[in-house]
């Protein structure tokens, strides 16, 4: 009962952790993001959306208050003699703002670091493992791939943001400038919308409002997302919950699991109770005595729930222990390659 016990908790707390915590964000179930599907396959990723699709986005689509675009960078970190690769994150000045989690020191990108000297946001990891943590950080000159970057903000340890498949979150923030190749007006440069709804909105009117103006926006240029492609298939606007990506490719499995050790939960209860059957059968004779001693039916029936009692709260407690063992292995083995943003742990549910 036990082993039961500590499959079915394990198997939940890492469920739960992936489906049903909330992301460690203010309001996350507000935060969506957006990517290009293709119409046989509206809910997979199928491209990158244009920067000019962001360019209409924030302008045009009233159920979306806040929206900003980002999209992975990959860049060298140099530290004395040593250079190791990073990958960062290149995002619009809305970003942070955007999620809503203020800097645990420093600041957030503004609308004038767009165009003043490049500004660096470091991730709580990078700033301890490569900077050791140093107080003095904010306003240093960092360099990455060479290029120096002022330090301005510092994100919390608990700044995790997963996007489209990625295990891990960003090691760094730096900023998308306008002008540069492919982030021009009209431009293609890849990238992944961030968006808070607005209130009163939904994920299907926010949908089918981006989808409509992505429409009316494509339509003036040549190279328009939104016209049919090789086999008749045209690209969609697929718009979902942040924390529906971040599930999106363990959900079936982590269901599947969670559904055996359950089961494997219900087999052992019921081998238990035939076994204290059993067990009752067999003291046909010693009931007989203690009702001939005066014992009542309630008295008996008390005597056996005890029992049954202490057995049950013997193998729950055997059973949380074991179950944090084995959540200390899975985070250990990591078998999916990845770990839920909201972390890991066995709480009062």
């Amino acid at each position: 009962l036990a082993l039961a016990i500590a499959g079915a908790v394990t198997a939940f707390s890492i469920t739960d952790a992936w489906l049903f915590r909330p992301l460690r964000f203010p309001n996350a179930d507000r935060l969506v993001v957006a990517f290009m599907a293709t119409s046989a396959r509206p809910t997979e990723p199928a491209v990158w959306l244009p920067y000019r699709a962001y360019l209409s986005w924030r302008q045009s689509v009233r159920s979306l208050s806040s929206v900003s675009a980002a999209f992975f960078h990959g860049a060298t970190w140099r530290a004395s003699s040593e250079a190791r690769s990073l990958v960062g994150m290149r995002v619009t000045p809305e970003f942070f703002s955007t999620l809503a989690v203020p800097p645990l020191r420093g600041r957030h990108f503004t609308s004038a670091d767009v165009s003043g000297p490049p500004a660096v946001v470091l991730s709580y990891g990078l700033w301890q493992r490569e900077l050791g943590g140093a107080a003095d950080t904010v306003g240093r000159t960092v360099a990455l791939s060479d290029v120096p970057y002022t330090v301005v903000g510092i994100m919390p340890a608990d700044f995790d943001l997963r996007l489209l498949d990625r295990p891990q979150g960003a090691a760094f923030w730096t900023l998308i400038r306008p002008g540069e190749r492919g982030y021009e007006p009209g431009g293609v440069g890849p990238v992944t919308i961030v968006a808070r709804l607005a209130d009163g909105a939904t994920i299907e009117s926010a949908r089918a409002e981006a989808a409509d103006v992505m429409r009316r926006a494509e339509e003036g240029f040549a190279d328009s997302f939104t016209r049919p492609g090789p086999g008749g298939n045209t690209f969609v606007v697929s718009l979902t919950s942040l924390q529906a990506d971040n599930t999106r490719t363990v959900r079936a499995t982590l269901l599947t699991v969670m559904g055996a050790a359950v089961a494997l939960l219900v087999i052992a209860a019921m081998n238990v109770g035939v076994m204290l059957l059993g067990r009752a059968l067999g003291r046909r004779h010693e009931v007989a005595v203690r009702q001939a001693l005066g014992a009542g039916r309630r008295r008996l029936i008390r005597q056996f729930l005890t029992e049954s009692l202490v057995l049950s709260a013997c193998a729950c407690a055997l059973g949380v222990g074991l179950a944090v063992v084995g959540l200390r292995l899975f985070v250990a083995w990591n078998p999916l390659g990845t770990l839920p943003a909201t972390g890991l742990s066995i709480d009062s549910r």
